[in-house]
């Protein structure tokens, strides 16, 4: 029996002034307390489908339903975006940065008090970031930045966490510690997490279920199942990666280096 804590149904969304749509006939379901991993081209449309999900922009069409267990007030999503950044050169704490994760709850008028400052506390210690909550955000190294966010979003207790390409810029080790702590999210918390990657290889490592994403989306429950013929790189390359799994279909578009019509 399904147990879906994101059930999306016939969705479509187009940016204003745009030929095409960004996401169109999309209808999928996200099994509670997995690792759901989306993949597809530049451009394919992850990040909106993500921002959709996040209650950030609103379907032309279609529906999306949550079923939230912990959330009193119905508030069970926290969300990185793609492109997470501060003003580096103001004088912004770590443990500041965490706390405006619990302006959803508190409003931007209101003081955290010591229940919200031990919740950050608590998030930046799963995060593993806790020795760093009295250093400047500006002074750490873009892996410990991408931690903090998370731990932003991770301070009002969600029960859906969205990331948007979390691991960008990270080094070989940092990743795998990283994705390690993604692992760990959803085993010991209970969290479900919807992750947008470039990156073919977290797919069968850490995620439960897999989405190719390119304008419509095609939902694989065994991750094992992409057996495309990658060879260097995904996202960027000239290449084809299509025909897996049951449905046949393609997750990444050829870039072509020439003015040939698409095909």
């Amino acid at each position: 029996m399904s147990d879906a804590i994101v059930k999306a149904k016939g969705i479509l969304f187009s940016y204003d002034g745009a030929a095409a749509p960004a996401i169109a006939g999309v209808s999928m379901e996200v099994e509670r307390g997995q690792v759901f991993g989306m993949v597809g081209p530049n451009g394919g449309g992850k990040s909106t489908l993500l921002k959709l999900i996040a209650g950030l922009i609103k379907p032309a069409e279609g529906q999306i339903q949550f079923d939230f267990r912990r959330s009193a007030n119905g508030k069970g999503i926290g969300y990185m975006p793609q492109h997470a950044s501060a003003n580096w050169r103001f004088p912004i704490k770590v443990i500041d940065v965490i706390l405006m994760g619990m302006y959803g709850e508190l409003g931007m008028m209101k003081r955290a008090g010591a229940s919200e400052r031990a919740a950050a506390a608590e998030a930046a210690e799963i995060m593993e970031v806790g020795d760093l909550r009295s250093r400047h955000i500006s002074e750490l190294s873009g892996g410990q930045r991408q931690r903090v966010f998370i731990a932003r979003a991770l301070a009002a207790k969600p029960e859906l966490l969205l990331l948007d390409e979390p691991a960008a810029g990270m080094d070989a080790h940092s990743q795998d510690s990283f994705y390690a702590l993604i692992e760990r999210l959803r085993d010991d918390l209970g969290l479900t997490i919807m992750i947008v990657t470039h990156d073919m290889g977290v797919i069968p490592r850490v995620c439960n279920q897999v989405a190719c994403v390119n304008v419509n989306v095609v939902v694989h429950d065994k991750p094992e199942r992409l057996t495309c013929p990658v060879t260097e790189g995904f996202i960027g390359e000239h290449k084809e990666i299509f025909l897996h799994g049951d449905i046949p279909h393609r997750v990444v578009r050829r870039e072509r280096e020439d003015s040939e019509a698409a095909d």
